[in-house]
């Protein structure tokens, strides 16, 4: 499904996929600990990052996808308070992203590159990387 979310995340994945590579390589590079991604708004940049790294390591996508809508609702302050200062001028923006943003730019990835992983992997993730985020995004969590 297309429309100017899809339309904007897979821009900036065709544009500039080195830098998301990088980012990936960076999680699993991390000492141990938490890992904190973030972006400008917390969204755009932050939920493509997250979603390659944790769809690299074979989370649920649907999951995934019910967890960056869930975003919407914590940024809503945010939406609201800009599309106010913006005099609604902000075409196409006022309803933010879906669910079905974030599952078509990695649909966009697996049409064009063929999967998550040939995508970064061309782009500069190396297989150290990739095992580094499995152990990292996988392991059991300490109780």
């Amino acid at each position: 499904m297309e429309g100017p979310w899809v339309t904007l995340y897979t821009g900036l994945l065709d544009r500039r996929p080195e830098l998301f590579a990088r980012a990936v390589a960076a999680v699993a590079d991390a000492p141990e600990g938490p890992v904190l991604v973030h972006c400008a708004a917390g969204k755009d940049r932050t939920g493509l990052v997250v979603a390659l790294a944790l769809s690299l390591v074979g989370a649920d996508l649907d999951a995934l996808a019910d967890d960056y809508e869930l975003t919407n609702e914590r940024l809503a302050p945010r939406y609201a308070e800009r599309f106010e200062a913006a005099d609604g001028a902000v075409p196409g923006r006022e309803i933010p992203p879906t669910r079905h943003v974030i599952l078509g730019a990695l649909e966009h990835l697996r049409t064009r590159h063929g999967s998550i992983e040939a995508y970064l992997t061309r782009n500069g993730l190396t297989r150290g990387h990739t095992r580094a985020l499995r152990a990292r995004l996988t392991a059991p969590t300490p109780r």
